[in-house]
């Protein structure tokens, strides 16, 4: 078997997940449960501009509604079409029409990786 390496773009970033009460998530988040990339939220930079899908590539393991976190963002629907996000973007992550977490980009990097899907 063959390995490709393929280069991403991904953006560290800050996110604070909202309470319950602040009308975000009612459970815990299990980011990596389906795998690399497992949570795939939709990222907005304001309630009127477009979704761009994004994907989690490095997260805690567990995430409670409230908790503050430094997360790994690929873009993974675009074919890096997204805005060129620089370090202070703010953002919301949404989870289909709800709200369910704000942050910040804080860097803009590339990283190799293996494709899992190369033959």
């Amino acid at each position: 078997m063959s390995r490709t390496l393929n280069v991403a773009e991904f953006f560290g970033a800050e996110a604070r997940f909202l309470t319950t009460e602040e009308g975000g998530r009612n459970t815990a988040l299990y980011p990596h449960a389906a795998g690399f990339a497992g949570y795939r939220p939709d990222l907005r930079i304001s309630r009127n501009s477009a979704f761009h899908g994004c994907a989690f590539s490095s997260a805690p393991l567990v995430i409670n509604p409230g908790d503050p976190v430094v997360v790994e963002l690929l873009f993974w629907c675009c074919e890096q079409s997204h805005p060129d996000f620089v370090p202070g973007t703010e953002f919301e992550l949404c989870e289909g029409p709800t709200r369910v977490a704000v942050g910040k980009i804080l860097l803009k990097e590339s990283k190799a990786y293996v494709n899992p899907d190369a033959k």
